[in-house]
């Protein structure tokens, strides 16, 4: 019978390149029987039905053959066929409701494997297991159902073959007795047998026969590993039998390393995220079922063991970031393109183009590159007149709307025209310089007419108290007026202020007459007011300040921040424009002096450049995931903005003054939230270009395009849209075992289990025979390098004269040898096998948690007698 398409370990790639395929799904139940099939092979009712439930993948058949019938992943789904279900839309509405609800319900079936899986059955497909432990009960009875009826019993009223069940090791007495209670009272089966799946494994490659055909292990005193699917286990063999209270257990195994790999390739290929995922829905659960990351992790990644130049996985890493031969040579390129059956090329994922087998970009004519280049301009076009059309509006609505100071003539003129006066700080400084001034003369006019108002009231006033406050008033009022006058420059009579008056009112129209433009100067003498008015609005106290200037004080005040928050950056760009120029003098001194230290130090900034551009890129598409680090933290920013949690009162409850925008950390939220920042990237694409004109110059014999070698190449795109190049990840995926703290595991490592196992047993002597054997069995004991990483843990940690007797072994085919480990022991077992068998007598004598213990099975341990506390309320009603 065929095996599965990664059974065997000799067909795992050599190559640099690897083609990722899809499995088979039909190929498990190919050799599936009906009723009449099953009656015409005759199959004695002394052979067995081995059943291996495996987390990863279930295996059924019969004791007399060699290979499993069946084989499938343990997912159960409930649902009607597409054809049942157009049948019975078409029937006649006559139908009574009662049989309305009985056909419905009896169209429904089961599916397992696969066929749960398919597109009408996955959203209600589940897994059995939890782990390495089938809990769910009622999904296990549905995945049996199918199972029996697809070994060609649907027609038996009752089951006679034995049955031979693995189970985990120290498997649950609570979940043995959901299994025995669905075989003996569901299928009414006369006899079970409970056995661990990786000593049947251990038993079909190393087993004698003795005592007159007694079958039994080869040798009786060893150590299994089984690094599984869900779980690794450390299982010491004493006498033939397992001893539970050495062995160990790791929640490590294929799920996990599927799962990291998967989400490793798609943070690092982002462009392949969807061929990447698995076929199975996240409901389901992790790793069910052969998806392409299995297929990838199953061909091409590898268990590092020691070498000549690194004695373990820290310096075998140092050595790739520092050799790029090695880095190279240890590199596998992934092919995901896409074939139909022929071979012929279908899809390029992440490709524009595709001409035969060959992908790229698209390859425009010299005229097709023109006209595309017109239509860009004419797009511009219209969208700046758009625009334009946009903002004269705006414009005109502010002029007739607003009055500012008595400013409005100033609007009129552009509001008539339709167009927005533009101007430059160069063009405006004359004018407002002039306007100062004049702002000025304004000011010592008001108060030369508040000195005037005075001696007119001081004048009019009898002699008394109130002449003498109105002159203490005077004689300030004036002082003021000399001082201000003495600082403008001009004297104090009223000759000296209308002469000044007149200089100052002709250089305003000077400097008018200097621009030559109305609209200009009508606009910077309107900003200008505006600008005054404002600063006697936040010169003014709220007290004295009626509801709507304070709106106005506080739209000025938040303008001022933002226009100081400019100001300063101004200032800053301009010191940084500053060292950039001082820095360009001292990089063209050292460009004369050194050129070749030069140009390496270009190579190293346009490496470390386009990192961290790749970096930045991989971060933004991450960030379109829901579940991402990145969108959490900007959902974060923003429920904390929306409940007020910020640095300064920003949307805090009502009647607190909004003060959002006065201190520049404010607007450092919006940068967080965006995840990313425009001008750093515009500057760092400016940069490279400059980097590789530079490089170009000085050699123009390299090539800037060329994408760094090594390491450095880890996050940039391959040369082959359709490839993914793998490196680290291929001994990171199964060093897991070994270290599970990389992924997040606070466990020990395979390493450390074996030595606490091996410490667990009784002498030296009994560590030393069960050295003798080392067994190695599951679906990663078929990685590359694993049993030469096993043997150069134990020798690194047995003492030195155990070296000799170490032997490693591994399965001849660590995924089957379970099921054909039980065929072996269930046909040729003989009274061994009668005896591990569990009656339905001792069923219903014993319980549900009894076990018959055997070569192959866990250790008995009856579940206590323990009596429940009565509940407090019964305690007081007695």
């Amino acid at each position: 019978m065929p095996g599965g398409l990664l059974s065997d370990p000799s067909a795992r790639t050599t190559f640099h390149r690897f083609q990722l395929y899809d499995r088979d799904e039909t190929i498990g139940t190919l050799h599936a029987l009906n009723s009449l099939q099953y009656k015409s092979l005759q199959i004695p009712h002394s052979s067995s039905i081995i059943l291996d439930l495996g987390s990863f993948e279930v295996r059924a058949g019969f004791s007399n053959e060699s290979n499993p019938r069946l084989y499938f992943p343990p997912v159960v789904s409930r649902g009607r066929d597409r054809k049942e279900r157009r049948k019975s839309s078409t029937k006649s509405k006559s139908a009574s409701e009662n049989d309305e609800f009985l056909n419905y319900y009896a169209n429904k079936r089961n599916y397992i494997g696969y066929q749960a899986l398919s597109s009408h059955a996955r959203s209600a497909a589940r897994s059995v297991f939890e782990s390495d432990v089938f809990v769910n009960t009622y999904l296990l009875e549905r995945m049996l159902d199918e199972t029996l009826i697809k070994l060609g019993l649907s027609n038996e009223e009752q089951i006679f073959h034995p049955v031979l069940v693995t189970e985990t090791l120290c498997n649950l007495n609570s979940v043995r007795n959901g299994l025995l209670e669905i075989l003996f009272d569901a299928y009414q089966i006369s006899n079970v047998c409970l056995a661990i799946d990786a000593l049947l494994s251990y038993l079909y490659n190393n087993n004698t026969k003795l005592n007159g055909g007694e079958l039994s292990y080869g040798n009786e005193n060893a150590l299994v590993l089984s690094a599984s699917h869900s779980a690794s286990h450390v299982m010491p063999l004493v006498g033939g039998r397992v001893v539970p209270t050495a062995s160990k257990r790791l929640a490590v195994g294929g799920a996990v390393m599927s799962s990291t790999l998967q989400k490793r390739l798609q943070l690092l290929h982002p462009a392949h995220s969807a061929i990447l995922n698995s076929a199975i829905s996240a409901s389901v659960g992790a790793g069910c079922g052969m998806s392409r990351v299995d297929i990838i992790k199953e061909s091409v990644c590898e268990t590092f063991f020691p070498k000549n130049y690194a004695q373990n996985y820290t310096e075998f890493l140092k050595y790739l970031e520092s050799s790029v031969e090695e880095y190279e040579n240890q590199e596998v390129f992934v092919s995901v393109a896409q074939y139909d059956a022929s071979g012929n090329y279908v899809k390029a994922s992440g490709s524009d183009v595709v001409e035969g087998n060959q992908t790229g970009k698209v390859v425009l004519s010299a005229e097709e590159m023109e006209i595309q280049k017109q239509k860009r301009i004419e797009a511009g076009r219209r969208l700046f007149e758009l625009m334009q059309t946009r903002r004269n509006e705006a414009a005109a609505a502010v002029a007739a709307s607003e009055d500012l100071d008595g400013g409005a003539q100033y609007k009129s003129a552009a509001a008539k025209s339709g167009r927005r006066a533009i101007f430059t700080k160069e063009e405006a400084k004359g004018l407002n310089e002039a306007l100062e001034e004049l702002y000025q003369m304004e000011e010592l006019v008001s108060e030369l007419n508040v000195v005037v108002k005075s001696q007119e009231a001081w004048n009019a006033a009898a002699e008394g108290p109130d002449r003498t406050e109105i002159e203490k008033r005077l004689y300030s009022e004036e002082d003021k007026f000399f001082k201000r006058a003495v600082s403008l420059g001009c004297g104090a009579s009223l000759q000296a202020v209308t002469k000044r008056m007149r200089e100052v009112t002709s250089r305003v129209d000077d400097e008018r007459m200097k621009l030559n433009d109305e609209m200009k100067s009508n606009a910077i003498e309107g900003q200008f007011r505006k600008r005054k008015r404002d600063e006697i609005l936040l010169n003014t106290p709220d007290s004295k300040l009626d509801e709507e200037q304070l709106k106005d004080k506080r739209k000025a005040k938040a303008l001022r921040a933002a226009n100081a928050v400019r100001e300063r950056a101004k200032l800053q760009r301009d010191e940084e424009k500053r060292m950039r120029e001082l820095e360009r003098t001292a990089r063209e001194k050292s460009k004369k002096e050194n050129p070749e230290a030069f140009l390496d130090s270009l190579k190293e900034e346009r490496d470390a450049l386009m990192l961290k551009m790749k970096r930045r890129e991989a971060a933004r598409l991450s960030g379109s995931d829901r579940r991402s680090v990145a969108s959490r933290n900007r959902m974060r920013l923003l429920a904390q903005q929306a409940d007020g949690v910020s640095g300064s009162k920003s949307g805090g409850k009502s009647g607190e003054e909004d003060t959002f925008g006065m201190a520049d950390s404010d607007w450092d939220v919006y940068r967080e939230m965006q995840g990313e920042n425009s001008e750093e990237e515009q500057e760092d694409e400016q940069r490279l270009n400059e980097l590789n004109s530079e490089i170009a110059e000085m050699a123009p014999q390299l090539d800037v395009n060329r994408k760094p070698r090594g390491f450095g190449s880890v996050f940039f795109t391959p040369d082959n849209p359709d490839e993914i190049p793998m490196v680290v990840d291929r001994f990171r995926t199964l060093e897991t075992v070994w270290q599970p703290s990389i992924v997040g595991i606070d466990q020990c490592g395979l390493a450390e289990a074996i030595n606490l196992s091996l410490n667990a047993l009784h002498s030296d002597v009994t560590r030393s025979n069960v050295v003798q054997e080392v067994f190695l069995t599951g679906g990663i004991a078929n990685s590359k390098g694993m049993k030469e990483r096993v043997h150069s843990e134990l020798v690194s940690m047995l003492p030195i004269d155990f070296g000799h007797r170490l032997k490693v072994s591994v399965a001849s085919h660590p995924m089957w040898d379970a099921w054909r480990g039980g065929a072996l022991f269930a046909e040729h077992g003989g009274d061994v096998f009668r005896n591990a068998c569990i009656s339905k007598a001792d069923y219903e004598e014993m319980g549900g948690d009894y076990l018959k213990e055997h070569l192959a099975s866990n250790v008995y341990v009856p579940t206590p007698d323990v009596e429940r506390p009565l509940d407090s309320k019964k305690k007081r009603k007695r």
